[in-house]
């Protein structure tokens, strides 16, 4: 069988091609860090008994759709910001909101384990079956409608 012969490009037809390629990538690079992620910002503050939660985290959890659920840790002033996917804010939509707030846990080397750690708010608050916080996530929300008032 014959050897087809190798066909090079020339470096005059490699210059043009990655002339032609280099803008390419960089308008294709340069859309990147600036696309949109369809997700709206989302912050509140939690409270227990009419103070602020200082330790947890708020989880939203999709009515009408499955997929992510976006998730917030509470800080100690009991404020809490709500990513989806390592990207901060939540897709638009209707919500269950789910908040879980444990006792911290003493590790002791040598020593059982503890078990779980003991929540420190009621439990109805730590499901979405049980949970009576549902929310709309939205473009225009009222500036204290993200914020959660949980009871005794």
């Amino acid at each position: 069988m014959p050897h087809e012969p190798t066909v090079c490009a020339s470096p005059r037809s490699l210059r043009s091609s990655v002339q032609f390629a280099f803008p390419l990538l960089l308008w294709f690079l340069s859309g990147c860090g600036s696309e949109d992620t369809g997700l709206l910002p989302v912050s509140g503050q939690v409270f227990y008994d009419g103070k602020p939660l200082t330790t947890g985290t708020v989880s939203f959890h999709p009515l009408n759709t499955t997929g992510h659920v976006p998730t917030g840790v509470i800080d100690k002033e009991g404020r809490y910001i709500i990513s989806t996917n390592y990207q901060p804010g939540a897709p638009a939509g209707r919500y269950k909101v789910v908040v879980n707030a444990t006792e911290p846990v003493e590790v002791i080397p040598g020593k059982a384990s503890p078990g779980l750690p003991k929540s420190i708010i009621p439990g109805r608050y730590n499901q979405g079956g049980t949970s009576p916080f549902e929310i709309e996530v939205k473009a225009d929300p009222a500036p204290d409608a993200y914020d959660l008032r949980l009871e005794k």
